[in-house]
């Protein structure tokens, strides 16, 4: 082999090196950039997540408002039983799972 194949040899070997360089650090750029669009995606579900929850409690305590004053006007009122209204709200939550395709409370998506 002379020298100056050798370098074609080389030289080629270093082209297919760099190649493969930019490959592996194009498909890392993709994935980081996928990285960051999944991060933003978790952080705008978080800040829904606590909206949700500050609803949640503010419904929480217009309930205890309007219990106490169901005690004062009716109180063998069938809604003053915590059992009852757990089971009031059991049937609301599966029916609106079902509404979305769910089979149930702990079940899996049909979709």
């Amino acid at each position: 082999m002379s020298s100056s194949e050798y370098q074609v040899g080389l030289s080629a070997g270093y082209a297919h090196s760099r190649a493969a360089q930019a490959s592996y650090e194009a498909a890392i750029n993709e994935w980081r950039l996928h990285s960051e669009n999944l991060k933003h995606q978790v952080n705008a579900l978080n800040e829904r997540i606590e909206i949700m929850q500050g609803h949640f409690e503010a419904n929480n305590y217009v309930l205890l408002l309007l219990l106490e004053e169901l005690r004062k006007t009716s109180p063998n009122s069938p809604l003053l039983v915590k059992g009852n209204r757990d089971s009031l709200r059991q049937k609301a939550f599966d029916r609106y799972l079902e509404d979305r395709g769910y089979e149930g409370p702990s079940s899996r998506p049909r979709r």
